[in-house]
């Protein structure tokens, strides 16, 4: 995209990253999985990107924030907005800690 919309830690970018994704209907073993390899892998210094959705993605997020690497939320919704709202606290823990990135303008939903 020829914009992107931040808010966090930008230096994160500069990082190595490794990918999460998966589910949003994840079974309890398959959200603890995530969180696990995720909180591994950022404790070796890969920042952890994933969509903020419910799910893998959560649990992946929850994993990282654990650790200096951290995570980075790449959304499908202005930056204002946090879709699901379920994720509210998550976002805004994102946020301080870690990077959110949009390519949608504020303001926009999903």
């Amino acid at each position: 995209p020829p914009l992107l919309f931040a808010r966090g830690r930008r230096e994160l970018l500069a990082r190595p990253m490794l990918a999460v994704v998966g589910s949003r209907a994840a079974t309890p073993q398959g959200k603890r999985n995530a969180e696990d390899f995720s909180s591994a892998l950022a404790a070796h210094g890969y920042t952890i990107v994933s969509g903020l959705a419910s799910g893998i993605d959560a649990a992946a997020h929850h994993g990282a924030l654990a650790h200096p690497a951290s995570t980075i939320a790449v959304i499908g919704t202005g930056i204002d907005r946090v879709y699901p709202a379920s994720n509210r606290q998550l976002a805004h823990r994102v946020a301080a800690e870690g990077l959110i990135l949009s390519e949608f303008p504020l303001g926009m939903g999903p």
